[in-house]
C-alpha cells in the first residue's frame, strides 16, 4: 500500500461506512464464537492501522502486521501484543489461536503466495478454530484504487473456496458482499479505467474519501441490511468483496 494511504485509513476507519460495515459483520460471527471466553486467543492477521485489533475486547487479541508504515499508527492507538511479520510466516506456535481474522490482506502484492498464507493461518489455528476472511472481488473491477493499495489479486467465491479447502479448511459460509451498491460502484470504476486521470499532479489515490454525513450513513445502513441477511443464511451472487467463514480441520 502507498505510504500515504495508511494515514487516510487511520483518519477514516473510525466512522467510514466501509469499515463500520465490515467490522459489524465480523463481530456478528466473532462474538458468538468467543462467547465470553476471556482466555480466547484471537489473531488479527494484517492489522493495518489497528482499529479492528483495538475493538477486540474480552479476549486475548494479537496483531500481525508487515508494513513499517503501519506501525506509527498502531503506536498512536497504544496497542500492544503486536509482531511485525508476513502472513506467510506467522511467528506463533501450531494451534495457538481459537480464531484468526484477516481483512483485505491476502490480495496484497506483499503476500507472495496466498495458498502459503492460508496454510500458515491453518497451522496456527486450533482444531475447529474459526477463520474470518474478507477480500476484494472480481478482476474486472481493478482500477486506480488497486494501484494505490498494491492489489495483486482479486477473488471469486469458487476460487477462494478451493484454496481454503486445499489448505485444510471447511467452508461454513462464503458470499459476496457490498452487493446493493455493486452496479453503481462497478460502473464508476469501469468509467475511471476507461478515462484515467493524467499528469503527475494527480498521483495515485485509492477510493477512500470522506463523504457527506448523509451519504456515509445511507451506505452504512445498506451494509447493515446486507449483514443481517448474510447472518440469516442468505448469500449474494456478486458484490465488491468476498466474505468467508471457515473452520480449521486438524487431522
Amino acid at each position: 500500500m502507498e505510504w500515504h494511504e495508511y494515514e487516510v485509513m487511520f483518519r477514516l476507519e473510525e466512522d467510514y461506512w466501509w469499515y463500520l460495515g465490515l467490522r459489524d459483520i465480523v463481530f456478528r460471527y466473532l462474538n458468538p464464537f468467543i462467547g465470553g471466553n476471556t482466555s480466547a486467543m484471537v489473531l488479527d492477521a494484517g492489522s493495518g492501522t489497528g482499529k479492528m485489533l483495538e475493538m477486540c475486547k474480552g479476549c486475548r487479541a494479537y496483531g500481525l502486521e508487515f508494513s513499517e508504515h503501519a506501525f506509527p499508527f498502531l503506536k498512536m492507538r497504544g496497542l500492544g501484543n503486536l509482531v511485525r511479520s508476513s502472513v506467510c510466516r506467522i511467528p506463533f506456535r501450531d494451534q495457538a489461536f481459537h480464531c484468526v481474522v484477516s481483512l483485505d490482506v491476502l490480495y496484497h502484492a506483499g503476500v507472495e503466495n496466498d495458498a502459503e498464507a492460508l496454510g500458515e493461518i491453518h497451522r496456527v489455528l486450533k482444531s475447529d478454530g474459526l477463520l474470518i476472511l474478507n477480500l476484494p472481488a472480481f478482476e474486472f473491477l481493478r482500477s486506480e484504487h488497486d494501484l494505490a493499495v498494491h492489489t495483486h489479486r482479486r477473488y471469486q467465491t469458487g476460487e477462494l473456496r478451493r484454496k481454503l479447502e486445499s489448505a485444510g479448511f471447511s467452508v461454513e459460509m462464503i458470499s459476496y458482499r457490498n452487493t446493493i451498491i455493486f452496479p453503481i460502484a462497478a460502473l464508476v470504476r469501469l468509467m475511471k479505467r476507461a478515462n484515467p486521470r493524467k499528469g503527475p499532479a494527480h498521483g495515485i489515490k485509492s477510493d477512500l474519501n470522506r463523504l457527506p454525513s448523509w451519504m456515509n450513513k445511507a451506505l452504512y445502513h445498506i451494509l447493515i441490511l446486507e449483514n443481517t441477511l448474510l447472518r440469516r443464511g442468505l448469500t449474494f451472487p456478486f458484490g465488491l468483496s468476498v466474505f468467508c467463514i471457515a473452520r480449521a480441520r486438524i487431522l
